[in-house]
């Protein structure tokens, strides 16, 4: 009726954690309002300092006309450049058209809410409380992230 019935049963099947050593890579996307800021300043300060080519005319491949045209535009606070979403293009885009768009994505309930505060370290908390016990502390350390930061809001422009 049962066979095998004498065999022993099989071994518990251990469970296997492939986590490494986490990195330190910390993405330029990722460095926060003050680092931001910083990080403005010195670059500031390194344009004034350095506003000759570094390496001569031959570090770059536009001409000085394609150059000027662009700093021209880059500096033009009436239009946005933006990644295209797909195909590796740009857009230019009227600055109020732009605001325009992002208000209107952010304005659906449905997908965006108001926080009249930052969630990020209550939600670290949770988290925490909801692995303890549940995972190893390697896996716990490797998951861990030790300055979180809210995400940022951005929208890249749909070429059809």
């Amino acid at each position: 009726m049962f066979p095998n019935r004498d065999a022993p049963p099989p071994p518990p099947n251990p469970i296997v954690s492939n986590v490494r050593i986490k990195s330190n890579f910390y993405p330029l996307e990722s460095r926060g309002p003050h680092i931001e800021m910083f990080y403005n300043l010195v670059m500031s300060e390194f344009r004034e300092e350095f506003s000759e080519p570094i390496f001569g005319d031959h570090s770059n491949n536009l001409s000085k006309e394609v150059l000027k045209a662009l700093k021209s535009l880059m500096g033009n606070k009436d239009i946005v450049i933006k990644n295209a979403d797909k195909g590796g293009g740009i857009v230019i885009m009227n600055s109020d058209y732009y605001l325009s768009e992002a208000r209107r994505i952010l304005s659906d309930h449905e997908y965006y809410e108001t926080l009249s505060q930052d969630p990020t370290s209550e939600y670290k908390k949770v988290l925490t409380q909801l692995v303890t016990g549940v995972l190893s502390k390697k896996e716990k350390n490797y998951l861990k992230v030790n300055f979180p930061s809210m995400a940022k809001f951005y929208f890249l422009p749909n070429l059809w």
